[in-house]
């Protein structure tokens, strides 16, 4: 009896074997694996305690030729996480913020870099003032020690004069902790709303403030109220809802925001305009519009954008995209050669996706050939989100992570230690 029971013994332990390494294999050819964000990783540089245990279980298929690490975020039960991954989707370091409010305040979103040294995200404040913003700048150190907090400093043109405005979270450019640009949005009465047409009955708008600080000091500011010229670009429905119905009329909508190498001026992408303005940064003043009803650039049915995001350069000087294309057409990437001279455009790339992206969805170009898209959120209810990394000559993903749960991060960015 014992000689059979050694012997089932090692016939069991036989199938284990075959069974593991037929799993390792299939993985292996298939250059699967799933992350458990378990064990240790590293906080700030240094080793921390073991990730809480309902961290997801994303799945990342492929591995990143793109030397660089990215940056995300995490909002679970446990709290708020910024977190770094490698190459291949693991997690290298993350750092714990803000507590877990039933308000929503803590939650982290848009972990990037700034442009010359560290790192810096949004923090969601329990706002009560009139402003539909409701977020801190945190800015860290290389090691991802907290430095400072930025909130919008009232200029001449902004309503409130004595105290400090939350920012608005959906982007920023952060030069360094006393050289940044941000954005704010008030609840306000402008009182040059039209009298005539669709508007009529309209009192309450939502009115975007942009602003470049500098050593504590607002070097110049924007209103849209200013220019009222953009109440009639406002587009009559996005994302399949009228902006007209609700308590205030949301005609701009700031999403993103990129500076122009070629003269260092800034261009604002407005979803609700469906266009991008370029700002002066001497002044704030407007210098053309792009896309929209306000479109001075002759965009034809190729070239032509709808609720866009995330716009930027690439290295090769163009303007780059996140086209959501609400109405009746898939989302794309969009890439475009601007003649700023002629006022014309031509599309260098556009590459269609396979959702509709109704809100966020952004991209960035880390090489040549290859693009960074995180898809947002879309009209697929069982879409759980994730981002990966896209050729532009195959079409096809070269690497993907795909989360276990929808609506755990809002954006991820590559980290070029060369930026």
């Amino acid at each position: 009896m014992k000689k059979n029971k050694n012997a089932g013994q090692k016939t069991e332990n036989r199938k284990k074997i075959v069974v593991a390494t037929a799993i390792v294999l299939v993985a292996i050819c298939a250059g699967l694996a799933v992350l458990i964000y378990g064990g240790k990783a590293n906080v700030g540089g240094e080793v921390g305690e073991s990730l809480p245990e309902d961290f997801p279980k994303n799945t990342v298929i492929g591995q990143s030729d793109v030397k660089g690490s990215f940056l995300t975020t995490l909002n679970i039960d446990s709290g708020h996480y910024l977190l770094v991954l490698n190459e291949k989707g693991e997690i290298v370091k993350y750092k714990k913020t803000g507590g877990n409010n039933s308000d929503g305040s803590g939650r982290c979103s848009g972990f990037q870099q700034q442009e010359r040294n560290g790192f810096f995200y949004f923090e969601r404040t329990n706002n009560t003032s009139s402003s539909t913003a409701a977020a801190d700048i945190v800015l860290l150190d290389e090691k991802m020690v907290e430095e400072k907090r930025i909130r919008y400093l009232p200029g001449e043109k902004t309503l409130y004069k004595d105290i400090t405005l939350a920012v608005d979270s959906h982007d920023a450019i952060v030069f360094d902790k006393d050289n940044y640009i941000v954005a704010t949005s008030l609840l306000e009465e402008p009182g040059n709303l039209p009298t005539e047409g669709k508007l009529k009955n309209e009192r309450n708008a939502t009115v975007e403030y942009i602003e470049e600080v500098e050593n504590g000091k607002v070097k110049w500011e924007f209103k849209s109220s200013d220019h009222p010229e953009f109440y009639e670009y406002k587009m009559d429905k996005t994302s399949g809802r009228d902006h007209f119905s609700i308590d205030y009329m949301d005609y701009m909508h700031f999403n993103s925001m990129t500076v122009d190498p070629k003269d260092g001026n800034l261009l604002v992408s407005f979803r609700n305009q469906c266009s991008i303005v370029k700002l002066n940064r001497k002044n704030g003043d407007v210098m053309w519009i792009m896309g929209g009803k306000g479109d001075e650039f002759n965009l034809d049915e190729k070239s032509r954008f709808q609720c866009q995001h995330s716009i930027s350069f690439t290295d090769e000087g163009n303007l780059l995209m996140y086209d959501n294309r609400i109405e009746g057409t898939k989302s794309r990437i969009l890439e475009l050669e601007v003649d700023e001279d002629n006022k014309r455009v031509h599309v260098v790339k556009s590459i269609g996706l396979d959702v509709d992206t109704v809100n966020w969805g952004m991209v960035q170009k880390i090489s040549s050939d290859i693009y960074l898209v995180d898809e947002g959120e879309t009209t697929d209810l069982d879409h759980k989100g994730g981002f990966y990394e896209l050729s532009g000559k195959t079409g096809r993903k070269v690497m993907s992570v795909t989360y276990e749960k929808p609506g755990q991060a809002y954006l991820v960015h590559k980290w070029r230690k060369s930026k």
